[in-house]
């Protein structure tokens, strides 16, 4: 979260956002299944059941939170535009 409040424009935090992107860099070498450290997992999980069992019940927006993986990739594009070194923590 604190990596998504960053703003790219801040020039004086620029040593904690590719600190914090090179950390998450190290998540996406884990040789297994990220659901299983991915805390809104089970969330999610059960909120696609009840709309599959009452799909007459109102939506309310969708899923309010995405997953691991969708967080990680989103950050990343995100951050392969920035003009800085951000960018090339976000390649790994």
């Amino acid at each position: 979260r604190l990596l998504v409040r960053e703003k790219q424009t801040d020039y004086s935090t620029w040593h904690t956002r590719y600190g914090l992107l090179l950390w998450l860099s190290l998540i996406v070498l884990i040789p297994f299944d990220l659901a299983t450290i991915d805390s809104t997992y089970q969330e999610r999980s059960k909120q696609q059941q009840e709309q599959e069992e009452d799909k007459s019940q109102k939506e309310e927006g969708g899923h309010s939170s995405l997953s691991l993986v969708d967080s990680l990739v989103d950050i990343g594009k995100k951050y392969l535009h920035d003009a800085g070194p951000c960018r090339d923590a976000a390649s790994f």
